[in-house]
């Protein structure tokens, strides 16, 4: 997978030279892409840049594309100071056209991160398309996790917010959209959390929840157990697992198989509360259990009251988490200014009332009709 990956990279660069007239192999060999860009701070607030890069090599008498993994460090009172720093140290211009992830530390989300947004948003050499990630670890220890497992951290990022996009327990946000969300009405946009986890042999680097950032600096978190609940409220949902307790085992689970999900959304007003109403429409089979059950109509409208009513204190007790630290996370504001010009007030979060309507199908298992 990281060969084609860098493959297509390569071959992208050299149609973009071809086409100019002016590419040959040896200004390939003079550039260096870099895969992806760690912004992190010190203990004075300079920038601290860390960049992940794909050194390539290509000659005349030989086919192969080669690449070889080269690591920078530039510290600087700004981004670009240190980008300068970098280029102090390195044989090869840097070219950033081909990056696949921005990733932030811990300081630089909780200084704010408005200076390197404005750098990608208004130089036409760093793409908006890649997805933002924020790291509170060690940036040597993630750096070191990606070498060993002999990726280049861009495109392993890049490759797993691909195939976790429909994924309800994980949040995907590429720099485009951040870019949107943090001129909106309340300044509000989700990043995705990474973390390192213990595996069998040694550590992987995995999604694991979101920091919400407003105003371009974070002001709190969502784990992962609340991933799924914040997915559902904001409609994106569009497959995935949920885990019911068998009620007569009371140790057992059922898995239910999400096929199809829809969450409407209103909002109305008066002047003592602002309503949210959130109609939640799930499509579901059962995919597994872990001991005999008897499906049937008795068994299914059980199932179904169960976990529509687990689902509705899951969601509420997400929102009202939230909501006590004054934090807009379903965007009520904007809702509100939409509908009714509605301009925003200290308390306007203390009027807000949830209301949950779940709907939940739960289709028989393919195979067994009556007893799994």
């Amino acid at each position: 997978m990281k060969f084609k990956r860098l493959f297509i990279i390569l071959l992208i660069v050299m149609m973009s030279f071809s086409m100019t007239s002016c590419f040959d192999y040896n200004d390939m060999n003079r550039v260096t892409f870099a895969t992806s860009i760690i912004f992190d701070e010190d203990e004075n607030s300079n920038v601290v840049l860390y960049l992940d890069c794909v050194k390539a090599y290509r000659n005349a008498n030989d086919s192969a594309d080669k690449g070889k993994r080269i690591l920078y460090k530039g510290q600087g009172k700004t981004a670009l100071e240190a980008i300068k720093d970098i280029n102090m140290s390195s044989g090869f211009k840097l070219d950033f056209s081909q990056n696949r992830a921005y990733i932030f530390t811990g300081n630089s989300v909780k200084n704010g991160v408005k200076k390197y947004m404005d750098l990608i948003n208004n130089n036409p050499e760093f793409p908006i398309i890649p997805n933002v990630f924020v790291y509170f670890g060690e940036v040597n220890k993630l750096l070191d996790i990606s070498t060993s497992d002999q990726e280049y951290l861009g495109l392993f990022l890049d490759d797993l917010a691909e195939k976790n996009k429909d994924n309800p327990k994980a949040i995907i946000l590429n720099t485009n959209d951040y870019l949107i969300k943090s001129v909106m009405n309340d300044n509000l946009a989700i990043m995705s959390s990474i973390e390192l986890k213990e595996d069998v042999v040694d550590k992987k680097i995995e999604l694991s929840g979101g920091v919400i950032m407003q105003n371009d600096r974070m002001i709190g978190k969502i784990d992962r157990l609340n991933t799924l609940s914040y997915n559902l409220l904001s409609d994106n949902v569009k497959s995935g697992t949920l885990e019911v307790i068998n009620q007569d085992t009371k140790n057992d689970f059922i898995t239910l198989n999400i096929l199809d999900s829809k969450t409407h959304t209103s909002v109305s007003f008066d002047q003592d509360n602002i309503i949210l109403k959130k109609n939640i429409k799930l499509k579901t089979n059962i995919a597994e259990s872990q001991s005999n059950i008897m499906v049937d109509s008795k068994f299914l409208k059980q199932l179904k009251t169960l976990e529509e009513e687990n689902i509705k204190i899951y969601i509420n007790n997400i929102f009202n988490e939230y909501k006590e630290k004054n934090i807009d996370l379903f965007e009520v504001l904007g809702l509100m200014h939409k509908k009714y010009n509605y301009e925003k007030t200290d308390d306007y979060l203390s009027k807000v009332k949830l209301q949950v309507d779940v709907d939940l199908d739960i289709n028989e298992a393919g195979r067994a009709k009556n007893i799994l």
